[in-house]
């Protein structure tokens, strides 16, 4: 519960234009998720961690966050988020 509670509030810091606590967030729900097994749902958090990154101004930290999610998205065959892997990659180009 933690992870999603911590998602939540990056998701409301990336709303405000808080992008750096937006990330922390992210980063942290990330890692939660992680050591409880639930790869697919750590993925979907990359991804808006990639996007508060490119919000941020962090174009490397948002392509290699990004990078990892569209990993792991290919090997769950997660079509949807696929789709928004992609949208993110062209919005960064």
């Amino acid at each position: 519960m933690h992870a999603y509670v911590l998602r939540a509030r990056g998701e409301l810091a990336l709303a405000r234009g808080e992008a750096e606590g937006a990330a922390r967030d992210f980063r942290h729900a990330v890692q939660t998720l992680q050591e409880l097994g639930a790869a697919l749902d750590a993925a979907v958090v990359r991804l808006r961690l990639a996007a508060a990154l490119a919000q941020g101004g962090d174009a490397q930290g948002a392509a290699l966050e990004l990078g990892s999610a569209t990993r792991a998205l290919e090997r769950a065959g997660a079509r949807f988020y696929l789709e928004q892997a992609r949208a993110l990659r062209l919005a960064q180009a």
